[in-house]
């Protein structure tokens, strides 16, 4: 089993980057798998969970958007 300490990325009003969650989930076990349509890009990892990253690495990542991919990185009772 692997830990994984996510650290909080936003700090008073500023927003996290696509390109910040991109290496969490690099971190985590996941690696780009291809290009979607657009700016999205879909992320695997070994145990097949996918995670799809939609702009730019530039771009900002709303705040609910944010707390909801982190949470996905939390281990699971398997």
């Amino acid at each position: 089993m692997v830990t994984i300490v996510v650290p909080y990325l936003g700090n008073q009003g500023a927003e996290v980057r696509v390109k910040d969650m991109k290496r969490l989930y690099g971190a985590a076990g996941y690696t780009f798998k291809r290009q979607g349509k657009g700016d999205h890009e879909i992320w695997h990892n070994e145990r097949g969970e996918v995670q799809v990253f939609d702009g730019k690495d530039s771009d900002d990542i709303d705040k609910g958007l944010e707390r909801a991919m982190l949470r996905r990185l939390k281990p699971k009772n398997d």
